[in-house]
């Protein structure tokens, strides 16, 4: 496997930058009674961090494509890190907000260069088993991100989690700038904004590409969804003390590391697309138990049943991603470039729409079970639109 080091790193510096969000959930009413603002603003700077990833994502691509992928991963890094000391200085949730934003930039120039990296490096399979891989890594900050912060809680203020994010990150930064694989620049073409433009409605007009990542932005939203309601939810609805919420969450995130593990064992054994409907089976069990649990008011079935859901995100997310990136026919970059901005898009949209909804079990499990239901039905429209255009 060509460097055989570099995926190892990014896994590290992914895991870093998700802990931005995760890490400081359980700070959330700490935060809300320093500023004197209300649970759901506290909520916009997850939104916010998404806003960040989103609306950049569109110049990022093509800068990735013409002057090559490390560049934006260096970039990124350092304004990830410009991020964090500003969140420590913040004193007003508005400074807070504006820090917030720049951190999903840096999050994004990662999603961009360095997922484009690994799906130009590596085939089909190994691509697909690096993939899961990482996003088994990644899912680790919601997982043990709210136990870690839930202890530091008891004892600290919320900015100690922007301390650690801080070191951590010129670790990672420094160790990609030396291992990360310098690829030639895929594109020559410009960056003036109508040449980019007419490149986004090439790709755009690719109405399988869309319909495939429109497929993972909605398992995505699910993942955003759990991850911006539940410490309200569980916190409040359920009254969970801090460190019993980040327990709570090891077997929710625990279940998407099993699902990504089920990914890398079967991909050499089953057709990709029977694997996906293999998850989507579990996806259906799972949201059978979700709404009585809401009814019988019963959190441990509420966490058993977003568990369930959680293998079968963690068995999709790299076969997805790859689908995806194969029904394109641009340049890496700006493909990642589209692909993001819908998957940070769909979690924004989600998290910011449900910040104006009561913080209820039932409120929750409809949207949740809306989003999933989306999902498999957007899988279903695109590989019946795949069949057709293989068949002419």
């Amino acid at each position: 496997m060509p460097f055989p080091i570099f995926p190892f790193l990014l896994m590290i510096y992914e895991f870093i930058l998700y802990m931005s969000n995760d890490m400081y959930m359980p700070f959330f009413p700490l935060i809300a009674n320093e500023f004197r603002i209300s649970d759901e603003s506290v909520s916009s700077t997850l939104s916010t961090w998404l806003l960040g990833g989103a609306t950049a994502q569109i110049i990022l691509g093509p800068i990735a494509d013409r002057f090559g992928h490390k560049i934006v991963l260096m970039y990124g890094g350092l304004l990830f890190i410009i991020s964090c000391i500003l969140c420590i200085l913040s004193t007003s949730i508005n400074l807070m907000l504006i820090a917030r934003f720049l951190q999903g930039i840096g999050v994004c120039s990662m999603m961009i260069a360095g997922y484009s990296c690994i799906h130009e490096i590596y085939k089909d399979k190994q691509a697909i088993k690096i993939l899961a891989m990482m996003s088994s890594i990644s899912i680790l900050a919601p997982m043990i991100g709210p136990v870690i912060g839930g202890y530091l809680a008891l004892f600290y203020n919320w900015r100690i989690v922007f301390w650690i994010l801080l070191l951590c990150a010129i670790f990672s930064i420094f160790s990609l700038y030396f291992y990360m694989p310098n690829i030639p620049p895929s594109s020559s073409k410009s960056l003036s904004i109508k040449s980019i433009f007419c490149r986004y409605i090439n790709i755009c007009s690719n109405h399988l590409f869309i319909l495939n990542v429109l497929c993972f932005s909605m398992g995505y939203a699910c993942i955003m969804l759990w991850i911006s309601t539940s410490p309200f939810l569980l916190m409040h609805g359920y009254h969970m003390d801090t460190y019993s919420f980040g327990l709570a969450q090891l077997p929710v995130f625990g279940a998407f590391m099993v699902g990504s593990k089920i990914t890398n064992y079967f991909i050499d054994k089953l057709l990709l697309i029977k694997l996906i409907k293999y998850a989507f089976c579990l996806t259906t069990l799972g949201l059978i138990l979700l709404l009585p649990s809401c009814f019988l008011n019963r959190v441990e079935l509420l966490i058993i049943s977003i568990s369930i859901s959680m293998i079968a995100f963690g068995m999709l997310t790299a076969p997805l991603n790859r689908l995806a990136f194969n029904s394109s026919n641009g340049d890496k970059g700006i493909t990642a470039s589209v692909f993001y901005t819908f998957m940070m898009g769909s979690g924004a949209i989600i998290t910011t729409i449900f910040g104006y909804v009561e913080y209820t079990a039932l409120n929750f499990a409809i949207v949740f079970c809306i989003l999933a239901i989306a999902q498999i039905l957007l899988f279903i429209i695109s590989q019946s639109i795949n069949n057709i255009e293989n068949k002419v």
